[in-house]
C-alpha cells in the first residue's frame, strides 16, 4: 500500500534533494512521483544531455537511499 503525500518540490541541487527526501521520509511517505522531462535529457533528437541524465540518476538513487519508491511519469 502506497501512502500518498502531495509534496511539491523543485529539484535543483543534490543538497536540497537530500533535505526534501529526508522530510518526505519523516512524514511517513514511502513513494514519490517524479517526472522525467524528455526535452531536458534529449534537447535535440539523438543528442543526450549527460548532466541531466546524471541528475535524474542521483534523484532516483537518493529516493532509494531513503527507502522511498520512485514513481516515474
Amino acid at each position: 500500500h502506497l501512502r500518498k503525500i502531495y509534496f511539491w518540490m523543485f529539484l535543483q541541487s543534490l543538497s536540497y534533494i537530500k533535505k526534501d527526501f529526508n522530510l518526505l521520509k519523516s512524514l511517513g511517505a514511502n513513494s514519490c512521483r517524479i517526472s522525467i522531462e524528455r526535452s531536458k535529457i534529449e534537447p535535440r533528437v539523438g543528442q543526450n544531455n549527460n548532466n541531466e541524465i546524471r541528475h535524474y540518476y542521483n534523484v532516483i538513487n537518493e529516493l532509494f537511499a531513503n527507502i522511498i519508491e520512485p514513481i516515474l511519469t
